[in-house]
């Protein structure tokens, strides 16, 4: 792999998944912040319906 695309990933990745606001204090790891994503949509089960009502009306069209 190229050290260009290695640098890429890493910016993907970091945009994607930590965010500018990541707040490191807040989660010892990792995998403590992707538990924290994962628990949004169960957490507030009536805003993951809507996401999913809208990307089945952007695919419908």
């Amino acid at each position: 792999m190229s050290l260009i695309y290695i640098i890429s990933l890493f910016q993907i990745t970091y945009t994607r998944y930590i965010g500018p606001n990541f707040d490191f204090s807040k989660y010892h790891s990792f995998e403590e912040y992707e538990n924290y994503l994962e628990s949004i949509p169960q957490a507030f089960p009536h805003l993951a319906q809507l996401q999913r009502k809208k990307k089945r009306k952007e695919i419908k069209g």
